[in-house]
């Protein structure tokens, strides 16, 4: 679903594809901790609640002109992970070769609510 939000064309598109993601606990007004962890460093909070995560997401996406994602489930304990390549750029429109590659750990409880979301960027 992430991936998907991420190659939606304009910014009202990306905000309802990331609106429609159980961001939050127990809604999009509840906690949901996203801290991204750039090229090995600490961590840089950038939401605090599923609302801010999905802002984030449209904001973002205005300066990725293409995302891909594989997903790997771990239903055990609670955890998805998508591997991704990220290429820099205005949406779809102007790509800037620059790509980056990414892990974002997703956290889920039993409702499939996401609790919190970890992303580890290199570029």
């Amino acid at each position: 679903m992430v991936p998907y939000a991420y190659s939606q064309p304009d910014p009202v598109s990306t905000y309802n594809a990331f609106n429609a993601i159980p961001f939050g606990v127990p809604d999009h007004n509840g906690s949901c901790g996203t801290v991204i962890y750039p090229n090995g460093g600490g961590p840089v909070p950038v939401a605090v609640t599923g609302s801010g995560v999905v802002n984030f997401g449209t904001e973002t996406r205005q300066v990725f002109s293409k995302v891909t994602g594989q997903y790997v489930d771990f239903p055990d304990n609670g955890t998805t992970v998508i591997f991704t390549n990220v290429t820099l750029g205005v949406q779809s429109l102007v790509p800037i070769p620059v790509t980056f590659s990414g892990q974002v750990y997703i956290d889920f409880n039993t409702n499939c609510r996401i609790s919190a979301v970890r992303a580890y960027a290199e570029m």
